[in-house]
C-alpha cells in the first residue's frame, strides 16, 4: 500500500490539509495542489493512482479539471467533493467518469472507502491489461502446428527473448 500516490485539489489549504494528514496516516503518499492549474503541472510531473478533487475552484472547476485528467492519463481514478451538491453535477461528473461524488461535509470514513475501493478498481483494471497482453502473447504461436514437449520448449525460449532487439536463427 505505500507506493499509492493520490493528488489532492482544492481551493481550501484547510481542506488540503486535512485530507493529507488523514491519508499518509493510511499509508499513502499525498501530494497537494490549491488549483486545477498546479494540479495540472504537477500531473505533467508525475503520475498518481487517485485524485481527489473539489467541484467548485476558481477558474478551471473539478469536471474541467477531470477532463484534463482523463486526456493525460486515463489510469488515474477521479473522485469529486463538493459542498455545493446537486443532483445534475452528480450525475455529470459520474457520466464524464468520476469514479465517486462525495458531498461535503463528509465522514471520514466516507473518503477512506472511496480511495480503497478506486485503489482496488485500479489494480483490476491493471491486471486486466497485463492479463491481456499475456494471452496475446500466448496467441502470437497459434499458426504454428505441434505439441511435442520439442516444440513446446522452442516455442517458449522464443517467448522469452521475443521483446528483445536480438536476431535469433532457428535450426533443426
Amino acid at each position: 500500500m505505500a507506493n499509492e500516490k493520490i493528488l489532492v485539489v482544492d481551493d481550501e489549504e484547510s481542506m488540503c490539509n486535512f485530507l493529507s494528514i488523514m491519508l499518509k496516516k493510511e499509508g499513502y503518499q499525498i501530494t497537494t495542489a490549491l488549483s486545477a492549474k498546479e494540479a495540472l503541472k504537477k500531473l505533467d510531473k508525475d503520475t498518481y493512482d487517485v485524485v481527489i478533487s473539489d467541484l467548485k475552484m476558481e477558474g478551471m472547476n473539478g469536471l474541467e479539471l477531470m477532463d484534463e485528467i482523463n486526456k493525460k492519463d486515463a489510469a488515474s481514478f477521479v473522485i469529486i467533493m463538493t459542498a455545493f451538491a446537486t443532483i445534475e453535477s452528480a450525475i455529470e461528473a459520474l457520466k464524464k467518469g468520476a469514479f465517486d461524488y462525495i458531498t461535503k461535509p463528509f465522514k471520514v470514513d466516507e473518503i477512506k472507502l472511496a480511495v480503497t475501493r478506486a485503489l482496488e478498481q485500479r489494480k483490476i483494471r491493471t491486471e486486466n491489461v497485463y492479463l491481456k497482453k499475456q494471452l496475446q502473447k500466448k496467441e502470437a504461436f497459434g499458426e504454428i502446428i505441434g505439441k511435442s514437449e520439442n516444440i513446446m520448449e522452442v516455442l517458449s525460449q522464443v517467448r522469452k527473448i521475443a521483446d528483445s532487439e536480438s536476431t535469433v536463427l532457428l535450426t533443426g
